[in-house]
């Protein structure tokens, strides 16, 4: 894991996870659950929604009938669709420790989502994993970078153990 921390904020107080619906959220997930148990923080979850073209792809290549192949958000969260499982994994790996949280979905470029997400509220720290890319920089990757760059704020780059 790679901490950055830009003037950092102790207790912790309210955390920002950032979720692309990898496997390697659970490596993000796992820091926050520490985090926040120890300095009794909230979480909000920010669910960085796949571009509409890889949603198109999603959904041409699903079988007839099957969730990614219906329309909008609902069929996308939906528990047979990798992005809503990974997502119904972190909710209940957050509830199960009594961590409060609050799940915030928004679509457009993730880049934008992440910007438009830190420019409203004060959190004490953005975590986020690294999703390991098999040819050039895979999109959690670009995310991460973009983040370090321009976040002013402490943050925490997870990556998968097995990596």
């Amino acid at each position: 894991a790679l901490l950055v921390a830009h003037r950092p904020l102790w207790p912790l107080r309210h955390i920002l996870l950032i979720v692309c619906g990898e496997e390697a959220d659970s490596s993000a997930t796992d820091w926050v659950l520490r985090l926040a148990r120890a300095d009794a923080a909230a979480v909000k979850v920010l669910a960085v929604v796949p571009p509409p073209a890889a949603l198109h792809e999603q959904r041409r290549t699903a079988a007839p009938g099957h969730a990614r192949d219906r329309q909008g958000l609902p069929a996308l969260l939906s528990a047979d669709t990798p992005f809503g499982y990974e997502l119904q994994a972190v909710a209940r790996r957050l509830e199960g420790q009594g961590i409060p949280s609050s799940l915030r979905l928004c679509q457009g470029p993730p880049e934008w989502q992440l910007r438009r997400e830190l420019a409203g509220q004060d959190h004490d720290l953005v975590v986020m994993a690294l999703q390991p890319g098999e040819q050039g920089q895979g999109r959690s990757e670009a995310l991460a970078a973009t983040l370090l760059r321009w976040s002013g704020r402490p943050t925490l780059i997870a990556r998968p153990v097995s990596w």
